[in-house]
């Protein structure tokens, strides 16, 4: 299953790249051939955001280990894997397992594990995505932006998307957009953050039987906030990407091939949130390209 957000950025990502660079054209006719597994790997390292409150952390944070951490809204840990990117102290076999060829070609993964600090936080007021920090170097035309907002909300109706301001983002509902989610109230048998697959398990604390049920039904704001995040429960958010490559600074657009949207960016940091819709931080990863 691919998750709406994937589709979200993918679409948004790929027509603001094409509406922005007149060469876009010429590239996807010869789209660059580039395959991260067998390319040298990267250097990229990962930073925690202002208002992240790191625990039990002695050293800098690492790429497929998690981070333990609260926010005023957060308390848990943060996993972070980049297929074509990996830290000196990686977990080489299990980095490759979650990875490996055929897997629906994953990109990148995101795993978020804790407790929500507040009461009674609606569903539809956590999203997922990125929230930059700086303006976009190159932004899309204001009708081109008018135009992907109004399409993208027919198909996503949870999705926030606002290239042309000072701190661009492209955000969804997180509990709509997460290819699984597990609740769980025993705290010695949550999931394993480091396993190839973790199983949806929402039975307990929502009406849905399946992922695919939860995300069509979560993705949609009206639905979503009929439901609340409790402070008892704990929460697993299992998100992976096909398309966008935060390692190489790459995304696979459609038709046109693997385009690099680091020069569109600029030289700031690329961005992995999750906030409220006040804008709090649940959590923010910056990953930069040395």
């Amino acid at each position: 299953m691919t998750s709406n957000l994937v589709f979200v950025g993918t679409v948004v990502w790929g027509v603001f790249l094409l509406s922005v660079n007149v060469s876009a054209m010429a590239i996807a006719l010869r789209p660059p051939r580039v395959n991260s597994r067998d390319a040298a790997l990267p250097r990229v390292s990962i930073q925690a955001g202002e208002d992240m409150n790191l625990l039990d952390q002695d050293g800098p944070l690492t790429l497929g280990k998690p981070i333990a951490f609260e926010t005023p809204l957060f308390r848990g840990q943060v996993l972070l894997r980049l297929q074509s990117a990996r830290s000196e102290d990686h977990d080489p076999k299990r980095h490759d397992e979650y990875f490996a060829p055929g897997r629906k070609d994953r990109l990148m993964q995101t795993v978020l594990q804790g407790q929500f600090l507040l009461p009674n936080i609606k569903m539809s007021d956590i999203y997922v995505g990125s929230v930059f920090t700086q303006p976009l170097v190159k932004k899309p035309p204001a009708m081109v932006a008018k135009i992907l907002e109004k399409a993208l909300k027919r198909s996503q109706p949870g999705a926030i998307v606002d290239l042309r301001a000072d701190q661009p983002k492209t955000l969804a509902i997180y509990a709509g957009t997460a290819q699984s989610l597990s609740i769980d109230y025993d705290i010695d048998s949550l999931p394993d953050m480091l396993a190839t697959d973790i199983p949806e398990n929402v039975a307990s604390h929502l009406p849905f039987g399946t992922a695919s049920q939860r995300v069509k039904t979560l993705s949609r704001p009206e639905h979503a906030e009929q439901y609340e995040f409790d402070t008892d429960h704990v929460y697993t958010f299992h998100s992976f990407n096909e398309f966008m490559d935060y390692g190489t600074g790459t995304i696979k657009v459609p038709i046109y091939g693997r385009y690099n949207f680091i020069p569109a960016v600029g030289p700031q940091p690329l961005m992995v949130s999750a906030v409220s819709g006040e804008g709090e931080t649940v959590f923010s990863l910056a990953v930069h390209h040395d």
